[in-house]
């Protein structure tokens, strides 16, 4: 009895360094510069990987972690565990016929890892419960305040007449406005959440609505259109699911966005007439945005198509729409035609299909469990993640949200979060799998063998000098660099007169420089 109790110390202790590294990540990557030599972007990456590598190490060292992390992944049903080999072993396929094996096992590896690292979230809030949900909806509000107080001390310097105006300098720590404006696709169903969690003070909800005012008004404010458009299409969802039941959730998230909306009018509008201040250029790029024109997008889908067109079966390879020679930029901007595009056509059906069953099944679970309890905090958390998770799905439909580094911890956070609050039908381990899972030795082999593949795949791809020099050479150094697993995103300026040999054809309008093989 003395040891199970010593493993339940353990457990948690691990769970809670685990928290403790995720709650870091979300509060302070996307408010502090932390390695500022590296760049906004690079910065991200780097820790990112950091933190995956940490999480999977201290979950494959924790025996009971270890021991739960087992029973979860064999607790899916053999048909899910069946797709999800299939598709690592036509990654790993594609891979191998790659103009650049090294960068396509780095995504291969990438997203094993992100799915490790899904499962160990969701193993971590079983065990630390409602701690788990209170720790990272802090980790929003501190978010929030912090936007809040940038901008605040902005606005100031502006009417001192020390600064003009300019829409980037309110995103300090992105290296693109659109990178922020996906971190807050996953982060505006869940600013709220405080209110709820950590509410019994009348200052604490204070300090909720004026968090989530501001996180709607640095929407306005981005302009950005696969927010509007993911946020529209989740709150419908939402309100198809969970119909009445979720109405303490859209009520105030309707109290927060209209703040944030008479805010963005007052400051950007009223005020500015009054005091003669000049705002043009951010409303130039927020309110009177063109709303439909995307020509960039339209190109690169037009050659996502081609590439799946010329290879259906296993694409070009993970990572390798970077190969080619556009110079708009190193991903289609739409997940599906990059699954497609690198990882091959059934790779793509096959995720596609297996996302709507999850997200199906989820939503089944979520209604029982409403249906059946009356818990405050669960009417708000379960329509709060469907929306988080729905609204990144549609954004990234328009954009690079599965590429960049902070939109992949949010998922791992999110669908692991969703996973632990799971109550549908989980199969039960066969016997073998029982034994496994009950020892717990092969978890090492399991987890750590990918993830420090992966490290070392990450170290190996890091730009150099070298690859600096290769950059400056190219046709692209004249444009800004356009970032996939690095912020220099191009992955094989190093292979003379080639983009891709696997794209054929004499397509002026992405010029590439190959032939088919």
């Amino acid at each position: 009895m003395r040891c199970h109790g010593k493993d339940m110390d353990r457990s948690w202790f691990s769970s809670a360094v685990i928290l403790c590294l995720v709650f870091l990540y979300v509060a302070l990557v996307p408010t502090t510069r932390l390695l500022p030599a590296l760049g906004t972007y690079d910065e991200k990456r780097v820790l990112e990987c950091i933190l995956l590598v940490l999480v999977c190490t201290v979950v494959a060292t924790t025996p009971p972690l270890c021991r739960a992390w087992l029973r979860l992944f064999f607790s899916l049903s053999p048909g899910a565990r069946a797709v999800l080999g299939a598709c690592v072993l036509l990654g790993f396929l594609s891979s191998l016929v790659a103009v650049s094996v090294r960068y396509a096992l780095l995504e291969l590896t990438l997203f094993v890892c992100l799915f490790i690292a899904s499962l160990s979230m969701a193993v971590v809030r079983q065990e630390l419960g409602r701690f788990f949900d209170r720790v990272i909806v802090l980790s929003v509000l501190v978010v929030g305040w912090a936007y809040l107080a940038g901008f605040v001390a902005f606005y100031v310097s502006v009417l001192a007449g020390s600064l003009s105006f300019e829409q980037r300098a309110l995103f300090w720590s992105f290296s693109n406005i659109r990178f922020f404006s996906q971190f807050q696709t996953w982060t505006l169903p869940l600013v709220v959440l405080p209110w709820f969690f950590l509410g019994r003070y009348p200052l604490v909800k204070l300090i909720t609505v004026l968090a989530g005012s501001s996180w709607w008004f640095l929407f306005f404010v981005s302009g950005t259109r696969g927010t509007l458009v993911a946020m529209l299409a989740a709150g419908v969802l939402v309100a198809v699911v969970f119909g009445r039941r979720s109405w303490p959730w859209f009520k105030l998230q309707a109290l927060v966005l209209l703040a944030g909306l008479v805010a963005y009018v007052l400051i950007f509008l009223v005020l500015p007439e009054i005091l003669s201040v000049d705002t043009s250029s951010v409303l130039a790029r927020s309110i009177r945005r063109d709303l439909v024109h995307s020509p960039g997008r339209m190109t690169l889908w037009a050659l996502a198509l081609d590439m799946i067109r010329q290879h259906p079966l296993l694409g070009l390879g993970p990572m390798h729409f970077a190969c080619d020679s556009n110079l708009v930029a190193s991903h289609p901007h739409n997940a599906l035609l990059q699954l497609a595009s690198e990882w091959g056509m059934p790779v793509a059906v096959t995720v596609l299909l297996f996302f709507v069953r999850a997200l199906f099944l989820w939503i089944q679970s979520a209604q029982k469990v409403l249906n059946r309890e009356e818990d405050q905090e669960k009417m708000v958390l379960c329509p709060a993640l469907l929306a988080s998770l729905s609204g990144a799905a549609v954004h990234a439909l328009v954009s690079g949200l599965v590429v960049m580094p902070l939109s992949q911890v949010m998922l791992v956070l999110v669908a692991g979060w969703m996973l632990s609050l799971y109550k549908g039908e989980m199969q039960e381990p066969s016997r073998w799998a029982g034994e496994i899972w009950r020892k717990g030795k092969i978890c090492v082999l399991v987890v750590l063998v990918p993830v420090f593949l992966f490290a070392g795949l990450a170290v190996l791809s890091w730009p150099g000098d070298q690859a600096r020099q290769r950059f400056l050479s190219s046709p692209f150094a004249h444009v800004h660099r356009m970032p996939r697993f690095w912020q220099q995103g191009k992955i094989c300026l190093g292979v003379p007169d080639i983009i891709d040999p696997r794209i054929g054809g004499n397509r002026q309008d992405h010029q590439s420089c190959s032939k088919s093989r």
